[in-house]
C-alpha cells in the first residue's frame, strides 16, 4: 500500500481493491448479506464457547466465505507455496482472513470509502495509519 516497488506490495493493493469490489457487490445482494449474518450468528456462539481461533471456529467461517463471498467474481487469487496452500488449515485460514477483509471494506463502504479515494488518498491513509501504530490508538468516551 505505501507504494514502495515490489511484487508483494502490488499483490496487496490488488487484493484490497477486489476486496471493496466484492464487498460492493455483496451490498446489492440481501439475500447474501442475510445468509452471512445467520452463519456468524451460530459462529459467534461457537467462538464464545470454544474461543476465536479455535480450528472449528475457523473452518466454519472459511466455510461461510466459501458459500457466500466466493460465489462472486472476480474471485480473489492467493499466490504462495502450493505445499502451504494446499493444506486444508491454511487454506481455511486463508479464507477466514478474507471474509474478515470483506466485512473491512464493508465498513470502508459505509464510512464513505471507495476504490477510487482508497487509490487517491492513499498516502494520507498511511499517515494516519502509521501515527495509530506509532502513538496507539485512544479511546474516547462520550459520556453524552
Amino acid at each position: 500500500m505505501a507504494g514502495q516497488a515490489g511484487e508483494q506490495d502490488i499483490e496487496v493493493t490488488r487484493h484490497v481493491l477486489i476486496l471493496i469490489h466484492l464487498a460492493d457487490q455483496l451490498l446489492r445482494l440481501p439475500d447474501m448479506q442475510q445468509q452471512l449474518r445467520q452463519g456468524l450468528q451460530v459462529l459467534d456462539a461457537q467462538q464464545r464457547e470454544l474461543g476465536p481461533d479455535a480450528p472449528e471456529v475457523i473452518e466454519g467461517l472459511a466455510g461461510l466465505y466459501q458459500r457466500t463471498i466466493s460465489t462472486l467474481s472476480p474471485r480473489v487469487i492467493v499466490n504462495g507455496n502450493p505445499h502451504q496452500l494446499n493444506r486444508p488449515e491454511v487454506a481455511q485460514r486463508i479464507r477466514a482472513a478474507l471474509l474478515a477483509g470483506i466485512r473491512s471494506a464493508v465498513l470502508w463502504h459505509q464510512c464513505g470509502g471507495s476504490r477510487l479515494s482508497l487509490i487517491f488518498r492513499r498516502k494520507r491513509f498511511l499517515e494516519a495509519a502509521d501515527s495509530l501504530l506509532r502513538d496507539g490508538i485512544r479511546l474516547v468516551v462520550d459520556k453524552t
